[in-house]
């Protein structure tokens, strides 16, 4: 745990979230032939730290990542990276034996504290597309996305055929 409101845990720093909506989707859902399961908790990756230290340093990943860390928690006391909405796209995404289902989300001051990373450290970090992982094959654990390059590399937007999950989700979409 960083502070009260962010958590740091196998390299990435994640805002836990609390959503009522969340809690009343279904236990399982079925797509493509493969039951996922809910997770049993919900959090917004910010900050895949494990990927991003490489890019600016392959040789001191260690002393970056701490860096990165502490890049996160100068720019959070002035900045909150609380107030998220969802938006109405639904992702299945597939990397090697892992499939899961996430919903998109829009979080406040994303964009800002990847030109705050981009301008101290001098290199073209990607900004996180930020998300919440709702459904996942087996392991309970979600699938790191790095990039919007990367999401569409991995993902798929769900099919019309799932529209009663969008529906349960987006009924009444407001800013938490």
């Amino acid at each position: 745990m960083i502070n009260k409101k962010y958590n740091y845990k196998n390299g990435y720093i994640s805002l836990p979230v609390d959503d009522q909506r969340l809690k009343q989707l279904p236990e399982s859902f079925i797509v493509e032939s493969e039951e996922l399961m809910l997770r049993s908790d919900f959090h917004i990756s910010i900050m895949a730290v494990k990927h991003l230290a490489p890019i600016i340093d392959s040789n001191n990943m260690e002393d970056v990542s701490q860096q990165l860390v502490q890049d996160f928690m100068e720019f959070s006391k002035n900045n909150d990276l609380v107030s998220y909405q969802f938006t109405n796209e639904l992702r299945l995404v597939k990397k090697g034996d892992r499939t899961s289902i996430v919903v998109m989300v829009k979080l406040e001051n994303i964009d800002k504290l990847f030109d705050f990373l981009r301008k101290k450290h001098s290199v073209d970090l990607p900004t996180q597309p930020t998300h919440i992982t709702l459904y996942t094959l087996g392991s309970n654990r979600g699938i790191g996305i790095l990039s919007a390059q990367k999401l569409a590399e991995m993902s798929s937007i769900i099919p019309e055929s799932v529209l009663n999950l969008k529906e349960q989700l987006f009924e009444n979409p407001v800013s938490c």
